[in-house]
């Protein structure tokens, strides 16, 4: 059928190439919805320490060696002290602007990273008697509770 010299078919335009006018624009505002959702999952990915112990997941533990264990930890203890320092420098900043909510915000997450730090502390030491006693699976537990500890302090600090 063709009104004002425009063909259409079942209610709607169609192209020149037969296809409807309507479906192209929903073509294109998917295409667009799906490169913003691609753009938000990216920004929205937590920030990965570049400095630091290097990524050893917590199932990893029994695939490292206890000289290996020793050296993440203390590194790891390391990079929780600095994200402490770092926090408490944004708590001086949002106190500085005044700013209520980030004042909130930036006080759980120091407490939050202070717990991990004390629990990686003794985690740690838990970790060393247990080295020196001949107890793998202990120091691989406690090895875990490090490594999990530190992922939460870098994923706390990338939101602050």
């Amino acid at each position: 059928m063709s009104i004002m010299g425009r063909s259409w078919r079942d209610g709607f335009p169609i192209t020149s190439n037969g296809t409807s006018a309507i479906r192209g624009e929903i073509v294109k505002k998917m295409i667009m919805a799906g490169a913003l959702l691609s753009v938000l999952v990216w920004a929205t990915m937590p920030a990965q320490a570049q400095q630091g112990p290097p990524n050893i997941s917590a199932e990893s533990a029994t695939q490292t060696t206890a000289d290996e264990k020793l050296a993440f930890t203390r590194d790891a203890l390391t990079e929780m002290n600095e994200a402490l320092g770092l926090s408490t420098q944004y708590l001086e900043q949002a106190q500085a602007d005044g700013d209520e909510d980030t004042i909130q915000c930036v006080r759980l997450k120091q407490a939050s990273i202070k717990a991990l730090r004390d629990v990686s502390e003794r985690a740690n030491m838990m970790m060393q008697d247990a080295l020196s006693s001949g107890s793998p699976e202990r120091s691989n537990h406690e090895f875990r509770k490090v490594a999990v500890a530190l992922s939460k302090v870098r994923q706390f600090m990338a939101e602050a």
